[in-house]
């Protein structure tokens, strides 16, 4: 690890003036970052910070034609509601798929599916957002994707008939997808198609209960791995519900009154080994959890984290009884964003009663005075997602 570290740490100095000046304005010298503990001189990267201008960490050698446009535009909410975009080549992308893919195959003997499915709320076309379509399959007939707009108990059961003609072997969901399904499912005595034999759960905590829920509906071999845009896969889940560190990907640290420690609850910290494109060193994700070195009975030596809190797993309740994944809110505000050059910096939004929901937005400085603007598409953006009539209040701060 330590090679590829000082590797990207030196690419960071060389390419990104953000990073050069830093490590010149604190006296660190590349060259003489050889263990951890010379790493932690990195100062802390924030989501405030990395937001202010998320352009000024896109490496030098990427800024201009041809490069420039193979670069892959991410857009990402973190667990605090920050808005962000992150760019990675296709090279890079490819690279971290792949140190998964393998690490997926180690741990698990899990390969990579003919036929999966996974559902979405917002899409893009070569960086742009798309036309919305219930579904999507990708050209190679491999993947097909299901909008999560409106799910209801109907919808679910349409889905499920096309996932069994599709021959679906691989589910790949958030957790408040799949307790959608796992529950409509239940209630409704439908049929898991036959083809299944695998789900993968991102993007959310999972609880236990949740986990008990989906293993007793779906019956088949459940993962968890923990992802973020900016890093791609951060730790995959063994046979014996530990999350591995995927070390060839990023390094992890929990850090605890500003120091990196080691079992005890801290804020997750990350740094990526493999976008070179845009090199991030030590960022504040905004979640916690503890890092152990204590050896799992899976036999893997990788350090392994143990989730406190990331983004919750949870639900808007309508009158009627009807839940909304918080998910379809995440798309709403993503959807919003793209239509209003990205003017919004973060959010929080939150049930009220079960006909009230209350937004409250922070919008960038140079869009103070777009506040009805913003309040109009996201209205709009409701009425597209096609969310039950409910009340909305905005509080923009």
């Amino acid at each position: 690890m330590i090679p590829k570290l000082n590797s990207i740490i030196s690419h960071a100095y060389k390419e990104v003036e953000y990073y050069h000046r830093l490590f010149d304005e604190k006296g660190i010298n590349t060259e003489k970052i050889n263990t951890m503990q010379a790493f932690e001189q990195i100062p802390f990267l924030s989501r405030d910070e990395l937001q202010s201008d998320e352009s000024r960490f896109i490496a030098d050698c990427c800024q201009y034609f041809p490069w420039n446009e193979k670069l892959e535009l991410r857009r990402t909410i973190s667990s605090s509601g920050h808005f962000m975009k992150i760019y990675w080549s296709g090279g890079d992308n490819g690279k971290s798929t792949d140190y998964f893919n393998m690490f997926r195959k180690d741990l698990r003997n899990v390969s990579p599916l003919s036929k999966i499915c996974s559902f979405y709320g917002t899409f893009y076309i070569g960086n742009k957002l798309s036309e919305h379509k219930d579904t999507f399959l990708s050209h190679d007939g491999a993947h097909i994707l299901f909008s999560h707009r409106g799910l209801s108990s109907s919808k679910i059961s349409d889905y499920l008939k096309r996932m069994d003609d599709f021959g679906v072997n691989g589910l790949y969901l958030q957790p408040s997808v799949a307790v959608l399904l796992a529950e409509t499912i239940k209630s409704e005595n439908l049929t898991v198609p036959n083809t299944l034999v695998y789900i993968e759960l991102t993007g959310e905590f999972l609880s236990d209960d949740h986990r008990k829920l989906i293993q007793e509906v779906f019956q088949v071999e459940l993962a968890y791995s923990y992802n973020l845009e900016e890093f791609n896969t951060i730790a995959y889940e063994c046979g014996h519900d530990s999350l591995h560190i995927l070390e060839n990907n990023v390094v992890v640290e929990v850090i605890k009154d500003g120091k990196s420690v080691f079992d005890e609850i801290g804020e997750i910290c990350i740094t990526s080994l493999t976008n070179h494109a845009m090199p991030l060193l030590r960022v504040l994700t905004g979640d916690t959890g503890i890092l152990t070195e204590a050896k799992c009975e899976c036999g893997a030596t990788t350090n392994t984290l143990k989730l406190i809190s990331t983004h919750l797993c949870n639900f808007i309740t309508t009158e009627d009884g009807q839940k909304i994944s918080v998910c379809v809110l995440s798309s709403i505000v993503e959807h919003t964003n793209e239509s209003m050059q990205f003017a919004i910096r973060k959010f929080c939004i939150t049930q009220k009663s079960s006909n009230l929901i209350d937004v409250e937005i922070s919008l960038k400085p140079a869009f103070e005075g777009w506040h009805n603007s913003v309040k109009r598409e996201f209205l709009k953006s409701v009425k597209e997602f096609r969310l039950p009539e409910v009340g909305w209040s905005f509080t923009f701060y």
